[in-house]
Protein backbone atom coordinates (compact mmCIF):
# COMPACT_ATOMS: atom_id res chain seq x y z
CA UNK A 1 0.00 0.00 0.00
CA UNK A 2 1.01 3.67 -0.91
CA UNK A 3 -0.11 6.39 2.23
CA UNK A 4 -3.76 5.93 2.74
CA UNK A 5 -5.86 9.03 4.44
CA UNK A 6 -8.67 8.45 6.69
CA UNK A 7 -12.01 8.90 4.02
CA UNK A 8 -10.37 7.53 1.14
CA UNK A 9 -11.91 4.83 -0.58
CA UNK A 10 -10.26 4.08 -3.73
CA UNK A 11 -8.68 1.46 -2.45
CA UNK A 12 -7.50 -2.07 -2.49
CA UNK A 13 -6.18 -3.90 0.75
CA UNK A 14 -4.12 -6.92 -0.60
CA UNK A 15 -2.59 -9.26 2.01
CA UNK A 16 -0.26 -11.83 1.36
CA UNK A 17 -0.71 -15.15 3.27
CA UNK A 18 2.41 -17.16 1.66
CA UNK A 19 0.48 -20.36 2.29
CA UNK A 20 -1.85 -22.81 -0.30
CA UNK A 21 -5.40 -21.76 0.67
CA UNK A 22 -7.11 -23.49 -1.99
CA UNK A 23 -10.95 -24.62 -0.30
CA UNK A 24 -10.55 -22.05 2.40
CA UNK A 25 -14.22 -21.30 3.80
CA UNK A 26 -13.41 -18.47 5.30
CA UNK A 27 -11.24 -15.57 4.52
CA UNK A 28 -10.90 -12.54 6.46
CA UNK A 29 -8.75 -9.55 7.02
CA UNK A 30 -8.72 -8.75 10.70
CA UNK A 31 -8.05 -5.59 11.93
CA UNK A 32 -7.52 -3.76 15.41
CA UNK A 33 -7.68 0.39 14.62
CA UNK A 34 -5.99 2.96 16.55
CA UNK A 35 -8.85 2.96 19.21
CA UNK A 36 -8.69 -0.69 19.79
CA UNK A 37 -11.48 -1.89 18.37
CA UNK A 38 -11.23 -4.70 16.54
CA UNK A 39 -13.29 -6.18 13.49
CA UNK A 40 -12.69 -7.75 10.32
CA UNK A 41 -13.33 -7.38 5.86
CA UNK A 42 -14.54 -10.64 4.30
CA UNK A 43 -12.00 -10.59 1.69
CA UNK A 44 -11.57 -12.35 -1.70
CA UNK A 45 -9.14 -15.13 -2.41
CA UNK A 46 -7.18 -13.55 -5.81
CA UNK A 47 -4.84 -16.25 -5.54
CA UNK A 48 -5.46 -19.24 -3.87
CA UNK A 49 -2.47 -21.30 -4.59
CA UNK A 50 0.23 -18.51 -3.04
CA UNK A 51 -2.48 -17.23 -0.67
CA UNK A 52 -3.79 -13.79 -1.56
CA UNK A 53 -6.67 -11.88 -0.21
CA UNK A 54 -8.55 -8.78 -0.91
CA UNK A 55 -11.00 -5.95 -0.05
CA UNK A 56 -12.17 -3.39 -1.61
CA UNK A 57 -12.06 -0.21 0.82
CA UNK A 58 -14.93 1.51 -0.82
CA UNK A 59 -16.78 2.36 2.41
CA UNK A 60 -15.08 4.33 4.46
CA UNK A 61 -13.99 1.83 7.07
CA UNK A 62 -10.78 3.48 7.37
CA UNK A 63 -11.99 6.05 9.85
CA UNK A 64 -9.92 6.64 12.50
CA UNK A 65 -6.25 7.99 12.01
CA UNK A 66 -3.40 6.48 13.54
CA UNK A 67 -1.67 3.04 13.38
CA UNK A 68 -3.98 -0.03 12.52
CA UNK A 69 -2.56 -3.87 12.95
CA UNK A 70 -4.06 -6.35 10.30
CA UNK A 71 -3.82 -10.12 9.97
CA UNK A 72 -5.56 -12.75 8.10
CA UNK A 73 -8.06 -14.77 9.49
CA UNK A 74 -8.83 -18.36 7.36
CA UNK A 75 -10.58 -21.37 7.69
CA UNK A 76 -9.35 -24.04 5.55
CA UNK A 77 -11.04 -27.23 3.62
CA UNK A 78 -10.06 -29.02 6.66
CA UNK A 79 -11.86 -26.88 9.03
CA UNK A 80 -8.52 -25.73 10.60
CA UNK A 81 -8.27 -21.95 11.54
CA UNK A 82 -4.72 -20.43 10.29
CA UNK A 83 -4.16 -17.03 12.30
CA UNK A 84 -1.78 -14.24 10.13
CA UNK A 85 1.49 -12.91 11.60
CA UNK A 86 0.12 -9.16 12.33
CA UNK A 87 1.40 -5.97 10.49
CA UNK A 88 0.98 -2.31 11.44
CA UNK A 89 0.48 0.23 8.80
CA UNK A 90 -0.51 4.20 9.75
CA UNK A 91 -3.56 5.82 8.15
CA UNK A 92 -3.00 9.74 8.09
CA UNK A 93 -5.33 12.38 8.48
CA UNK A 94 -6.03 14.32 5.43
CA UNK A 95 -3.71 16.82 4.45
CA UNK A 96 -0.64 15.17 6.64
CA UNK A 97 2.17 12.93 5.50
Amino acid sequence: MNQVFVGQTDLLIRMFVDRNIVGATVTRIAYRNPKGVEGFFNATVENATTGVLVYPAINNELNVAGTWTFWAEITLASGLIAIGTPFNYRISNKGQS
